[in-house]
């Protein structure tokens, strides 16, 4: 995750339509509305029934929207928070069925509008929300899948105030994948992953180490492997002994090379 500026200027803010908020319990959606409206943009709110919903309950309130409807913005999943852990798979499928039949719904019309996403503490390094998480694996599948939706996931903190969300989606650039973490906004990167730079194992020629399972394939090549870097005395249990032709040519090897090695019979 990459710290990046919010831009200054945004093509998308100037676009005409109106903005359907699915609105969370926790105030984001109203405050969003009330700016929304500030800058002179029409809006309708839902909160989530307690009958539950389907895709014709979506298809009923887009069939209200009047003209081109510029954005979705589903905060239903935010409400998804300081649950039992027994109900997290319960409450998971819930906000996932539920943005499911939003998303047919949506693409039912001709003209399809942007879609928000809107999680609290699911994604990113601190991410405590699993109930929430996979929304965000439905939006970045969203994302190749119904490119057309231009589906954008944004993550907040308990830190994040609704005009930084407000902020967010009126200032929208070309970002999926944001988190907003108080007054930092970081996104989505791949990079490329580079090993960590260990050294070597320090070992005492003049202990001991004793190898379980060392009279097999992967036990010999462990004591080869111990050998090669200083170790002197090694101890090879194994449930049957040396019993093989392998283990007894291993271990005259390791003798040659100066180590003492001893085949034990143990389980």
């Amino acid at each position: 995750w990459k710290p990046v500026d919010r831009v200054h200027q945004s093509p998308f803010n100037q676009q005409p339509g109106r903005w359907l908020i699915l609105a969370d319990q926790r105030g984001y959606g109203a405050a969003l509305a009330a700016r929304l409206e500030a800058h002179g943009a029409e809006w309708q709110l839902y909160t989530r029934p307690s009958e539950g919903v389907d895709v014709g309950f979506f298809q009923q309130i887009l069939a209200k929207q009047s003209g081109k409807l510029r954005g979705v913005v589903f905060l239903w999943g935010v409400d998804a928070q300081e649950i039992a852990p027994t109900v997290v798979p319960d409450v998971a499928l819930q906000v996932s069925s539920d943005l499911l039949s939003l998303v047919q719904a949506v693409l039912q019309r001709d003209q399809l509008p942007r879609l928000w996403l809107i999680t609290q503490q699911a994604a990113g390094p601190e991410a405590t929300q699993l109930q929430q998480a996979p929304l965000w694996g439905i939006g970045r599948t969203l994302h190749w899948e119904q490119p057309e939706l231009d589906c954008t996931c944004v993550d907040l903190s308990g830190a994040v105030s609704a005009q930084a969300l407000f902020d967010e989606i009126w200032m929208a650039d070309g970002e999926n994948q944001i988190v907003l973490r108080g007054e930092e906004r970081r996104v989505a990167r791949l990079v490329r992953h580079r090993e960590p730079v260990q050294s070597p194992p320090v070992l005492d020629p003049q202990g001991s180490y004793l190898v379980t399972g060392g009279l097999g394939g992967l036990g010999l090549q462990t004591a080869r492997w111990l050998v090669e870097r200083g170790a002197r005395r090694i101890i090879l249990a194994g449930r049957h002994g040396v019993a093989t032709e392998a283990a007894r040519s291993t271990i005259q090897t390791l003798v040659e090379a100066g180590a003492r090695v001893e085949g034990v019979e143990a389980d």
